[in-house]
Order: C-alpha cells, then sequence, then structure tokens
C-alpha cells in the first residue's frame, strides 16, 4: 500500500512539472558548447624561436605573455569547467538505523535526490551564458591587446623609414657637399656653406629619430615581452581601402553589432540575466525533490513471526511563498533583464554615429595620401623635365654647378614628400585602426564580409 502510494504521488508531482512561460536564454547561449581557450603554452609554440617577428608573431607573443590576459584566459576557462560541472547530480544517501527495547528494529534506507527539472535546465543554461561573457571578456581583453601591438609596430616602422631617409638626405648633402669641394670654385662658397649646414640638420633629425624610434621599440618589446627588441620586423605593410566613399554605414554597422566585444559583453549578461530569471521562475513549479527506498525489519520477542517491510517515498516541493507572491527575487533578474535590452538598442544608435564618423575619418585621410601619391609622381616627372632641360642648357662650369644644384634640390624635395607622405600614412593608419574598432574586427574580414555576405 505504501509502495503504490509513492509512485501515485510521484506521478501527481511530475504533472505539475510543466516548463515556465519565461524568457529564456538564446539559442546560441543555450546550444554553445564551451572549448578552452588555447593556453599560453600553445600559443608560444607558434612563434619563431629566431629571426625577425613581425606584426602577427608580435601579437601572438603578447597573447602568450601578457599576465592581464592570462588572467581572463583562467576565467574563462573556469567558466566552461563549471558549465561541465552543472550538469552533476547530488550523490544518493544510504541511512542505516538499529534500535533495541522491547523489540529490536533494522533499518535500511537509499534516498535520491531529484533535481528540479526546470530549475536544473536554467541553471545549465545559466552556465552556458557566464561561459559566453568570461570568453566575451577575455576576447575584449584581447582585441585591445592586439590594437596595442599594431599601434606601437606601426609607429615603429613609419618612425624607421622616416629614418632611412633621412639618412639617405644626410648622404645626399653630404655627396654634394663632397661634390662641391672638389670643384674649388669661389662662388659656389654659399652653396657649400648650406651643403654643409644641411649636412648637420639632417644629423640632428636622425638623432631625434633614432632616440623616438628606439623609445617605441623598447615600448613594444616590452609590451610583448621579448627579450631581444633587434628582433623586431619593422618592414611596412600599408593596408588601404579602395573607395572608402562606398562603404555602407548600416551594413558596417550590423557587423559591428555581431563581433564588438562590447555588445557581445551585454548580450552575455542579458542571457545570464534570463537565465537567472527562468531559473527562479521555475522554482515556483511543485516538483519532486527526493525519493527514499528502504527495508525495516523489526523482531519482536513477543510474536512469534518477524515484521518485514518495503517501503518507498516521495518528497515533493510545495513553493507556497512563491505563489502568494512572498517571495520577490525575480524582479530583481527582471529589472536586470530590461535594463540590459534597452542599453543594447541604445548601443546599435551609438555604434552607427561611431562607425560614420571613422568612415568619413578614413575617406578624408586617403584623399590626403592620394594626394601625396600624386605629389610624388608630379615630382618625379618634373625632376626628370628639368634635368634634361637643365643638361641641354648648360654651356659653362656656372652651369655645370647649377645644374648639379638643381639635381640635388630635386632628390631633396622628393625625400622631404616622401617623409611627408609617411606623416600622412601614419595619420591613415590611425585612422584604418579607428575604424577597426568601431567595428570589433580587422577590416580586411569586414570587407570579405561585405563581398561575401
Amino acid at each position: 500500500m505504501r509502495l503504490r502510494l509513492a509512485l501515485i504521488l510521484l506521478i501527481y508531482s511530475a504533472t505539475f512539472a510543466v516548463e515556465p512561460k519565461s524568457p529564456a536564454p538564446s539559442k546560441a547561449v543555450s546550444e554553445r558548447q564551451g572549448v578552452p581557450i588555447p593556453s599560453a603554452k600553445a600559443i608560444a609554440t607558434m612563434i619563431p624561436k629566431s629571426g625577425k617577428l613581425g606584426e602577427r608573431e608580435l601579437t601572438l607573443l603578447a597573447i602568450a605573455r601578457r599576465p592581464d590576459l592570462e588572467a581572463l584566459r583562467g576565467t574563462a576557462n573556469t567558466a566552461i569547467a563549471l558549465k561541465r560541472a552543472a550538469h552533476d547530480l547530488v550523490n544518493p544517501e544510504m541511512r542505516l538505523s538499529y534500535a533495541e527495547d522491547n523489540a529490536i528494529s533494522k533499518a535500511v534506507l537509499f534516498r535520491f535526490a531529484v533535481p528540479h527539472p526546470w530549475e536544473r535546465k536554467a541553471r545549465i543554461q545559466r552556465a552556458a551564458a557566464e561561459v559566453t561573457l568570461a570568453e566575451a571578456q577575455y576576447y575584449a581583453g584581447e582585441d585591445e591587446l592586439v590594437r596595442n601591438v599594431r599601434s606601437l609596430f606601426y609607429e615603429l616602422a613609419i618612425l624607421r623609414s622616416k629614418l632611412e631617409l633621412q639618412k639617405s638626405r644626410k648622404a645626399g648633402f653630404e655627396s654634394h657637399r663632397d661634390w662641391l669641394e672638389e670643384r674649388k670654385v669661389p662662388s659656389i662658397g654659399l652653396d657649400l656653406a648650406a651643403a654643409r649646414a644641411k649636412v648637420y640638420q639632417t644629423l640632428s633629425d636622425i638623432r631625434d629619430l633614432e632616440s623616438t624610434s628606439t623609445a617605441v621599440r623598447d615600448e613594444l618589446a616590452i609590451f610583448c615581452g621579448l627579450e631581444d627588441p633587434n628582433r623586431i620586423d619593422t618592414s611596412i605593410h600599408s593596408r588601404r581601402i579602395t573607395a572608402p566613399n562606398f562603404l555602407d554605414v548600416e551594413y558596417l554597422t550590423s557587423i559591428a553589432m555581431l563581433y564588438r566585444q562590447d555588445v557581445l559583453n551585454d548580450q552575455a549578461r542579458l542571457a545570464v540575466a534570463r537565465a537567472q530569471l527562468s531559473e527562479v521562475k521555475a522554482r515556483r513549479i511543485p516538483a519532486t525533490t527526493f525519493i527514499d527506498l528502504g527495508y525495516t525489519n523489526t523482531d519482536d520477542p513477543r510474536r512469534s513471526n518477524n515484521n518485514e517491510e518495503w517501503f518507498a517515498r516521495v518528497g515533493v516541493s510545495i513553493p507556497l511563498w512563491d505563489w502568494i507572491g512572498f517571495n520577490k527575487q525575480h524582479q530583481v533578474h527582471e529589472a536586470a533583464s530590461q535594463s540590459l535590452e534597452t542599453k543594447i538598442e541604445m548601443q546599435r544608435q551609438i555604434i552607427r554615429t561611431e562607425v560614420k564618423q571613422a568612415v568619413k575619418l578614413v575617406s578624408s585621410m586617403e584623399t590626403q595620401l592620394g594626394s601625396h601619391d600624386k605629389d610624388r609622381e608630379a615630382i618625379q616627372s618634373d625632376m626628370k623635365k628639368s634635368l634634361n632641360d637643365s643638361e641641354m642648357a648648360a654651356t659653362g662650369v656656372d652651369d655645370l654647378i647649377k645644374s648639379r644644384r638643381i639635381q640635388h634640390e630635386f632628390k631633396d624635395l622628393s625625400q622631404q614628400m616622401e617623409i611627408s607622405r609617411l606623416s600622412a600614412l601614419s595619420a591613415y593608419q590611425e585612422a584604418v585602426m579607428s575604424l577597426e574598432k568601431s567595428l570589433g574586427i580587422r577590416i580586411e574580414r569586414a570587407l570579405s564580409l561585405i563581398q561575401e555576405p
């Protein structure tokens, strides 16, 4: 009779266990299978042990060696482990009892804790959402690190290029000075003095650039954890966006909403809040909490036979305080969910403005860089024509000296324009990185998404 009653109670409690109609985490979050983020040691194996290191290798090195990123990596991997642990069940208990009075009574009881089905499901969803949140925080830190490495790398590369051009200018002035000294003509004394002054002027510029580039190189090496700064390869690999005026701001905004880590962070927080709300609402449903299976044996000397009994008991939760509205915990998670939903909607408009301004800045910098390219081509064409004209017009020593001066001035002017172009290129790269920051993804990837949606 007791066993039959226990089974009836079990069936009765199961009929109440209907999944709550509450906001649930997104499908992407609930189905996410956490994969541990690669360890620092695994990333370090991808870095050459010798030779020059470019932007990619320096970025990997920084990812592998930055302690702040390692802390975020550990938090994310711990969240993945906790997600797996959310599926754990409580181990059963065994209880033994023995009593001796007028009769000897022995009992064995096995108690099985039964998890609330929908509360357990919501708890697993919350653990998955917390994995997403921890990963979003890690990748936000990684994105910031990548931008820092890229900014320092391009700054150093452009400084080194300017340094090489200044060294070339100095060599040109020295060559021009030596040529003038060999002529030994009194009338070129002013030209000779100017050439000597230019040598020292460029030497001063060279020392300033060497000092600045060394400081940036050392800063980059320290940031990446590189012991030998001389391994840094400063070759420039400039990135140019063709026709930036035709970039679709609306599409890029949608890309940013998919890839920006601050948005993903808030979306993960929203998923956590919704899962917590679902978990709280699940507790409002009666459900089986435990099942007892046992055996008792009573030996009474006053009776001729023993009294044996097998039995089962079922515990059912009665969420009375939730039903009458005394418990208010669900309101906390409802308020958090509504706040995050509003914030995400507001973010879209702000991000659209950021993307629009970044595209405008890239277009402006592209125009300036294009003007420098045209000027460089023009001076090369004019230099050839002017040199040919001056050589054809030269009839004496003075004309030869003038022709040589013109040749030198054109060459130096060309180098100065290249230095100016490098400054424009630096501003252009900063504008591109500003656009990438607003998108949350490298521009090459965003453009490939536009071509292959």
